[in-house]
């Protein structure tokens, strides 16, 4: 199971080239988290109302469409998710509330994770994957 962080959907969204390959290119069914959506939906309701954000709105939707199942936050995410935090902290590398969660839910669940931003979730043991450059 690969879950998909935010930049990625957003990427699909945007029809980027590299990312919507690798995406075709996967031989399973892609996650995410309710994180990202909460992420994806912030970042869209903070838009004017208008066609922009209608467009937008459209685009998420096809863009979650294609992900098999939202994964949820659950007690053992939560339990992962102080670790996570109180880890990075104690390292000096402190995480963002958002990226603490999304990396406790694939820890969790053993879930490979699929982002741009590789560096934030080193050093957590999760099996990261960078669909811009197709590295693991």
């Amino acid at each position: 199971m690969i879950i998909l962080d935010t930049n990625v959907i957003s990427a699909l969204m945007a029809d980027t080239r590299e990312v919507v390959a690798w995406a075709m290119a996967l031989g399973e069914q892609p996650v995410t988290t309710a994180i990202t959506k909460a992420e994806l939906l912030y970042g869209i309701e903070q838009l004017p109302d208008g066609g922009r954000k209608r467009g937008y709105r459209a685009r998420s939707a096809d863009a979650l469409a294609l992900v098999h199942d939202i994964l949820p936050v659950t007690a053992h995410s939560a339990e992962a998710y102080a670790a996570i935090r109180a880890q990075r902290q104690h390292d000096g590398r402190p995480i963002t509330t958002a990226d603490a969660m999304i990396a406790a839910i694939a820890r969790q669940t053993g879930a490979g994770l699929a982002t741009r931003n590789v560096k934030d979730f080193e050093g957590l043991g999760l099996r990261l994957v960078d669909p811009w450059n197709h590295t693991i």
